[in-house]
């Protein structure tokens, strides 16, 4: 009687302890399978660049396993999402044309990254063949308007990008000798030393006096009119003047006396480049 009653005691224990360590068993595999669809789900997130939603996702697998390796994921993933966040300010700005500025948001993107900077070299490449495009058409319309030095500062930003580029180079050639023949054509006239000259000096002498210093008398005391120029029909002279005073330096004012106009020296320079010479050679 003792034995049966045991048995009646012991077999529902058994099925109760049996039922409690397989429950125990579903509810582990069950943590386990939905902890690893959440890696799963998050990892895919990761590979197509949806930094946000695996960092949530990620996030949301702690609550099942404190696992370290997980928190250097959100870490990376956080990295990733800034680094994307210069990847997408480099497409805007290319997308406005603004090739340099977008090189330079992609050119701080890390080898570590390893899908972004792929990314952003082919960009970088993309950005430079659209630039030297632009500067190309820029330096063949300088050249048509005789600007050669502004033609070859285009030429300089393409050969620095692409040392080799074959249509840069013969652009360079083609500048060269058109400068030497512009030089040999080009028909400078320098006034001689004559009575009419220096009628001509003096005349500029005072239109100097009253219309650019203003009839200042300080400056006429040490006031030289350089040998006039006469470029293309313009004539042009080189004025030195200073104050007068002893500490006072040398100064040197170019002149279109044709057009009745004060140029700066770049605009000098531009002018006189073609043949050889430069604002300060006027004041001979």
């Amino acid at each position: 009687m003792n034995k049966y009653k045991f048995k009646k005691i012991a077999i529902p224990s058994l099925i109760l302890l049996a039922l409690i360590v397989f429950g125990f068993g579903i509810n582990k595999y069950n943590k386990n399978q939905s902890y690893n669809n959440l890696i799963t789900q998050a990892n895919k997130y990761m590979n197509s660049g949806e930094y946000d939603k695996a960092i949530a996702i990620f996030e949301q697998s702690l609550d099942y396993k404190n696992d370290p390796n997980i928190k250097r994921s959100m870490e990376l993933a956080e990295n990733l999402k800034t680094v994307k966040s210069i990847y997408d300010s480099g497409l805007n700005l290319m997308n406005n044309k603004d090739y340099e500025g977008a090189i330079q948001q992609f050119q701080k993107i890390a080898k570590e990254y390893d899908k972004l900077y792929s990314n952003a070299q082919k960009k970088i490449q993309e950005c430079k063949k659209s630039l030297i495009s632009k500067n190309i058409d820029l330096a063949n319309n300088a050249i048509k308007n005789s600007k050669y030095n502004e033609a070859n500062k285009y030429i300089n930003s393409i050969l620095k990008m692409d040392s080799n580029n074959i249509e840069a180079q013969k652009l360079k050639e083609n500048i060269d000798t058109l400068e030497k023949e512009q030089q040999n054509n080009q028909t400078v006239q320098v006034a001689q030393t004559t009575s009419s000259n220096t009628s001509t000096s003096e005349e500029v002498k005072q239109y100097v006096i009253s219309n650019i210093f203003q009839n200042d008398t300080s400056m006429i005391a040490n006031l030289h009119i350089g040998k006039p120029w006469v470029i293309d029909g313009i004539t042009y002279y080189g004025i030195t003047y200073a104050r007068n005073t002893p500490s006072q330096s040398v100064k040197l004012l170019c002149l279109d006396y044709t057009n009745k106009k004060t140029l700066s020296y770049d605009e000098m320079d531009e002018i006189l480049a073609p043949l050889g010479k430069s604002s300060w050679d006027l004041q001979d």
